[in-house]
C-alpha cells in the first residue's frame, strides 16, 4: 500500500466538515449510503481504469470498493488525519490503493492520467467549485467525472444549517446542465459526464 505521509507531521486543516467527525458514521453516513453503494458499482465495474477520488476523508466507502486487478484507486485528501484512517481500512484489495495528502487542485494537477474524477459528497466543501470544474477540464480533458452530492437545497432547514456549516449551496441545475443525470438517492444526486 502506498501512503505518502509524513507521520511526523500531519497535515491539519480548518475545516468545519470536521466538526462532524465524532458523529459522521451516526449521521452523514447513513444518509450517504445510496451514494457510497452506487460509486462502488461503478467503480466495481471499470476495467483498466486510474480512478482519482478527491477528498476521500476517512473513507466510509472504501470498504465497499473491489476494482479489478488493472484499475488502481488513488485517494486524497488535505487532512493527513482522516486519510490515515482512510487507509488503515483493511482490504483484500490494498494493493489497488494509492492514499496521497493532496488538496483537489494539486491532485489533479499531479494525476492528470486519471480516466475517472471522483468527488463523493466534496462538490459543496470547494473553493470554487465552477472554476474546480473548469480545471479538471484543463488538466483532465478526457476523464469521466464522478459527482455525488448531498441535496440539501430546497430542504425546509438544511439550507439553513448546511451553510452554517460552512458548506456551500449547489444550484443542481447548474450541474445538470453540465453533467448527463445517472442516479438519484433519497439525499443524494450523481452525475456524470460523457465518456
Amino acid at each position: 500500500m502506498d501512503f505518502q505521509i509524513a507521520p511526523a507531521d500531519p497535515v491539519r486543516i480548518d475545516n468545519k466538515w470536521a466538526l462532524w467527525r465524532p458523529i459522521y458514521q451516526y449521521t452523514w453516513a447513513k444518509w450517504q449510503r445510496s451514494s457510497y453503494r452506487h460509486f462502488a458499482d461503478y467503480i466495481n465495474a471499470l476495467d483498466n481504469a486510474t480512478v482519482l477520488d478527491l477528498g476521500t476523508g476517512i473513507g466510509s466507502y472504501i470498504h465497499l470498493l473491489k476494482p479489478k486487478a488493472n484499475t488502481r484507486i488513488i485517494f486524497t485528501d488535505p487532512d493527513s488525519l482522516s486519510l490515515a484512517q482512510a487507509a488503515a481500512v483493511p482490504s483484500p484489495w490494498a494493493t489497488n490503493f494509492i492514499f496521497d495528502v493532496l488538496d483537489a487542485e494539486s491532485a489533479v494537477a499531479k494525476y492528470s492520467e486519471a480516466s475517472h474524477i471522483s468527488l463523493v459528497h466534496v462538490y459543496s466543501v470547494l473553493t470554487d467549485p465552477e472554476a474546480f470544474l473548469e480545471r479538471c477540464h484543463q488538466f483532465t480533458p478526457h476523464a469521466t467525472m464522478l459527482i455525488y452530492l448531498s441535496r440539501f437545497n430546497g430542504m425546509r432547514g438544511l439550507d439553513h444549517i448546511s451553510s452554517a456549516l460552512g458548506f456551500k449551496q449547489i444550484d443542481v441545475s447548474l450541474l445538470k446542465s453540465r453533467f448527463q443525470h445517472e442516479a438519484v438517492g433519497r439525499l443524494n444526486v450523481s452525475f456524470r459526464g460523457p465518456p
